[in-house]
């Protein structure tokens, strides 16, 4: 009996990030081991679609990145990480990732509906990382004409709109943080609870109409 390779979704990539900080310096459909990946792994491991993360957070000097560092188990110059995010550079980030479709057309594809979805081709979802770059709720419609279809509420910053998942007081969800909930809902955006904090999600649940997602957290227990 053979077994074929089971198609894979991914629901983290950091690849855009990497990009924009120059991490990245090598063709996409060359093989790399020293990065998170590229086409030939993509290929290899029959990925199927994965979300493309849209990082805001500005690098730079940050009182935080010990603390991060330590949490993640690794030395890092990306982790000197400000907690003030950026709107250019969601927007740059995003630009990245239509460019690298343009460049590897026969490879990846962009989902923005179901039927975008390509049998053939490795699909990207792209999602926002965190609120911190997005000023105000009125930045949702245009990104979500640029193609974005999943909102992550936090990183490891609190933001305006809800506390994370390193809040030393658990705010929960905002008022901001329900005006935006009920935009993501009216557009079908994928609500992301990754990073946020205990009060952020239980009220995330309580009040979303939709399903919501999370994509790269542990669980406490399986009910």
């Amino acid at each position: 009996m053979t077994f074929s390779m089971p198609k894979l979704i991914d629901l983290h990539q950091d690849l855009g990030y990497h990009i924009l900080n120059g991490r990245l310096s090598r063709s996409l459909d060359e093989d790399d081991v020293n990065r998170h990946g590229d086409i030939p792994a993509y290929r290899r491991a029959n990925l199927y679609i994965f979300v493309g993360a849209i990082f805001p957070m500005n690098v730079g000097d940050s009182p935080y990145s010990s603390r991060i560092s330590r949490i993640y188990g690794e030395e890092s110059q990306l982790f000197n990480i400000t907690p003030f995010g950026s709107s250019t550079n969601i927007f740059q980030i995003l630009s990245i990732y239509w460019r690298l479709v343009r460049e590897y057309p026969s490879d990846l594809n962009i989902i923005r509906m179901a039927d975008d979805i390509s049998d053939n081709k490795i699909n990207i979802l792209l999602g926002l990382e965190g609120t911190d770059g997005l000023d105000d709720v009125s930045m949702v419609t245009p990104l979500y004409l640029a193609g974005l279809r999943l909102i992550g509420l936090t990183w490891n910053f609190d933001t305006k709109y809800a506390a994370s998942c390193l809040s030393k007081k658990d705010y929960g969800l905002t008022g901001y943080g329900m005006e935006l909930l009920n935009e993501l809902n009216r557009l079908g955006i994928i609500i992301d609870l990754a990073h946020s904090s205990r009060n952020t999600m239980l009220e995330v649940i309580e009040e979303s109409s939709l399903p919501v997602l999370n994509s790269h957290s542990n669980y406490k227990e399986i009910v």
